[in-house]
């Protein structure tokens, strides 16, 4: 088999890509598998990356997107459909959401455990025009201060924490409803003001924020977390409980959850909305998403997950 390590070097810190370098080396040093570093120079050009080598041969190959879930989900969009291509992370950016859905995630920054570990099949979100997406979209506020923080990032001075909390009073501070015309496997329709739609194949969105806390990465299921319009001050409330994942449980929150666990989902708007996928994000009137199920192969220790067998990481000491 033969690794590629594709890095971001946008993401992390400044200088984590020669640091990265360096463990690559030496833990490749005690193998006898051949490797390959790839720095990514712009937006998608991990994608063609990926695609081009998987292209070009039969060999089994597995590809390391070092980075956050945006990279993971480039090198995912490259990967997806060739049989013999794995894929797994090496995290290193601001979010890291979609690795949280494995347990011990340690094991992610073990090189030679994720050199070593068979890969298991796993579920990807199909969208209308055929991208993937690996972990959750996110449709509504939490999009919205998605797409406010990428703009105050540009500002001078201004960096990760500042960039959120600027974006969150932006958003705080305009209309923060979305209205949504949203279908369920095309029998059950839902219309109307609501403040966020999360479809998840994993759990967690936003740095840790439990969106979607039924979702499993290979049960053959999408799952839609809905929130209805709320006040600014029940808003306040709503946010601990969402980020636990307690929102289903909360007898309080429960005139302003729809939670539903299905195969398709179809989304119209009167007017453009905001859309984030695994953390990139853009504008949409209009989107349909599917389950792909076991359309990627990944690497990871895997108890967490249904119907998978455990695997568990040397040296991490289990759970």
């Amino acid at each position: 088999m033969k690794h590629y390590f594709i890095i971001n070097p946008a993401a992390g810190r400044k200088n984590a890509a020669e640091g990265l370098r360096v463990r690559i080396q030496q833990a490749f040093a005690a193998l006898n598998d051949r490797y390959e570093i790839y720095i990514t120079k712009n937006v998608g050009d991990a994608v063609r990356y990926v695609r081009k080598i998987c292209g070009s041969t039969k060999e089994e190959l597995r590809f390391y997107a070092c980075g956050g879930d945006g990279t993971l989900n480039e090198v995912v969009n490259g990967a997806a459909g060739f049989v013999h291509a794995s894929v797994t992370s090496v995290p290193c950016g601001s979010g890291n959401d979609f690795v949280r859905n494995f347990e011990p995630t340690s094991c992610f920054q073990q090189l030679e455990f994720l050199a070593n570990v068979s890969a298991q099949p796993i579920d990807l979100l199909c969208f209308s025009g055929g991208a993937y997406g690996v972990n959750m979209c996110n449709i509504g506020f939490d999009a919205n201060v998605a797409l406010h923080m990428s703009k105050f990032k540009m500002l001078p001075f201004v960096k990760g924490q500042m960039a959120y909390n600027l974006a969150l009073l932006y958003s705080l501070l305009n209309k923060m409803s979305t209205h949504l015309r949203i279908t369920v496997d095309g029998n059950e329709t839902f219309e109307g003001e609501f403040l966020l739609t999360a479809i998840g194949n994993g759990r967690f969105c936003g740095g840790g924020y439990k969106g979607t806390p039924l979702a499993k990465v290979n049960d053959g299921l999408l799952d839609l977390c809905i929130v209805k319009k709320v006040s600014r001050f029940n808003l306040v409330k709503l946010v601990n409980v969402y980020k636990a994942g307690m929102h289903l449980q909360d007898a309080q929150l429960q005139p302003y959850i729809i939670y539903r666990r299905c195969r398709q989902i179809d989304i119209a708007a009167p007017q453009p909305f905001a859309m984030s996928v695994d953390g990139e994000n853009t504008r949409v009137q209009s989107v349909s998403v599917k389950i792909a199920e076991r359309a990627l192969s990944f690497a990871a220790p895997m108890q967490d997950c249904a119907c998978s067998p455990a695997l568990v990481c040397a040296g991490c000491g289990g759970n």
